[in-house]
């Protein structure tokens, strides 16, 4: 093989299409591709992967506009599909150390257009209750750690006892996903 370089290829302007309720400043934090930089197919792939990966669009497209054509400047083109934002989720059963209970959560996906998940959730039961609310941050610091902070009340009165517990406190998780299937 005989390699020959060719001329010196730079990122131009990036645009992005759809983005109806996502800011586009938080767009271009986690995009981290800026213009007049050396272009480089890694770094849109993984822009684009990025993107992705902040489970706020369904589906997440990056055209390098003039890069089959030769120029020396290249455009990106970013096209997302946003998911719907709100979401409610409802439930309820039967378990034998609490009975009849029924829980719902609330919440907002990508909360003021930054990504961030917030979110209200209840569950009642013959033994008690626990009302829980927390917003998660998708990338923690610039990295991809997911953060969740959030507090909650609960009260319990288990079967067969004459008294109760009131519990309040709070919480601050971290995680990340290592592969498709593997979560610490």
């Amino acid at each position: 093989y005989q390699i020959e370089p060719g001329p010196a290829v730079q990122t131009g302007q990036i645009f992005f299409l759809g983005n109806f309720r996502t800011r586009e400043r938080f767009m271009r934090r986690q995009v981290d591709l800026a213009p007049n930089e050396p272009f480089a197919l890694q770094e849109v792939i993984d822009a684009q992967r990025n993107l992705r990966d902040l489970n706020i669009f369904d589906s997440v497209q990056v055209f390098p506009v003039g890069l089959k054509e030769k120029e020396p400047v290249v455009d990106l083109l970013v096209k997302a599909v946003e998911k719907p934002p709100y979401y409610f989720e409802l439930g309820g059963g039967y378990k034998a150390d609490t009975g009849i209970f029924g829980r719902t959560k609330i919440g907002d996906r990508n909360f003021m257009g930054t990504g961030k998940d917030v979110s209200l959730s209840g569950e009642m039961s013959e033994v008690g209750y626990r009302w829980d609310t927390g917003i998660s941050e998708p990338r923690f610091l610039g990295q991809p750690i997911k953060a969740r902070a959030g507090v909650y009340i609960e009260r319990s009165e288990p079967f067969n006892q004459d008294f109760g517990t009131d519990t309040e406190g709070g919480n601050l998780n971290f995680s990340h996903d290592w592969k498709a299937n593997n979560t610490i």
